[in-house]
C-alpha cells in the first residue's frame, strides 16, 4: 500500500477514490453528473422552469467562497448549498430543451448538459414516514390525526408546474392544473407560485362533499399531460 500524511495546522478537504485496489487521496474537486440533477421534490428525473432542482455530487460547497450555480450563464437562486447537495431554482426564463448547468465552489468548477422540460410536476414530502406536503386552509398539515373535512379546501405544495402568468399580485401557472384524487380529476381553484418562496408552487382544490372518506386516499397533480408522484391524503 501507500501512506499519505494529512497532518496540518488548518482544516482541509480531500477526495478519496479507489481507482484500483488502494484508496488514492487527491485535492477535492467539484464533481456531479447529469443523472444527479433531479427534481427537488421527488429526487427523480425531470426539471422545469421555475421549479426546484436538486444537484447531488461532491465538492459542491466549502468554506472560504460562496457556491454559485448558473444555467447557460443565468444565475440560479440557491435554497441550499452543502458539500454533497445543492437545491436551486431553475430560471423561469429557460425554454424547454438542453441547457448547461454549472457549479462553482471553493473547489473549482464543473458543468453538465441537462434537459429542461416544459413541466415536471412533483409533490413535496414531509416527515418520516413521509406525508405529502398538503395542508388545510389554515396551513396545518393534513394527516391521519388531522384529516380534512369534506367540502373544505386542500393546499398542495409542489414544484415543476412550469411557466407562470402574472395575475395581480399572484403568479398563476400558464398551463391548467388538475388534482387527481383516487382517480377522479378535480379542477384547481388556484395553481401558481407560492408567494414569498423560491421554486415552490401552491395548488388549492376544494374536496367535494360526496367524496368517500378515507385515511389513505391517493392524490396526484396533472399538468401539461404529465402526472406527478402520488401521495396519500
Amino acid at each position: 500500500g501507500s501512506r499519505t500524511d494529512l497532518s496540518g495546522s488548518a482544516p482541509a478537504t480531500y477526495r478519496a477514490a479507489r481507482p484500483q485496489f488502494y484508496l488514492a487521496l487527491t485535492p477535492q474537486t467539484v464533481s456531479f453528473t447529469a443523472a444527479s440533477v433531479v427534481n427537488g421534490a421527488t429526487f427523480t428525473p425531470g426539471i422545469a422552469p421555475g421549479g426546484v432542482v436538486s444537484i447531488f455530487g461532491t465538492g459542491l460547497s466549502g468554506t472560504g467562497q460562496a457556491t454559485a450555480v448558473d444555467m447557460d450563464g443565468t444565475a440560479m437562486r440557491l435554497l441550499l448549498a452543502t458539500p454533497f447537495q445543492i437545491n436551486a431554482e431553475v430560471p423561469l426564463t429557460m425554454a424547454p430543451g438542453v441547457h448547461n448547468i454549472r457549479v462553482q465552489s471553493v473547489y473549482g468548477s464543473s458543468q453538465q448538459a441537462v434537459t429542461v422540460s416544459a413541466v415536471a410536476p412533483g409533490i413535496f414530502l414531509i416527515g418520516n414516514p413521509p406525508l405529502g406536503a398538503i395542508t388545510n386552509q389554515n396551513f396545518n398539515l393534513v394527516g391521519p390525526s388531522n384529516p380534512l373535512p369534506r367540502g373544505q379546501s386542500l393546499v398542495i405544495f409542489a414544484t415543476g408546474l412550469g411557466a407562470v402568468t402574472q395575475s395581480g399580485q399572484l403568479s398563476r401557472t400558464s398551463a391548467p392544473v388538475t388534482v387527481v384524487l383516487n382517480g377522479t380529476e378535480l379542477p384547481a381553484s388556484f395553481a401558481g407560485l407560492a408567494p414569498g418562496f423560491i421554486g415552490l408552487y401552491q395548488v388549492n382544490v376544494t374536496i367535494p362533499d360526496g367524496t368517500p372518506p378515507g385515511l389513505g386516499i391517493p392524490l396526484a397533480l396533472k399538468v401539461g399531460g404529465q402526472q406527478s408522484n402520488s401521495v396519500l391524503v
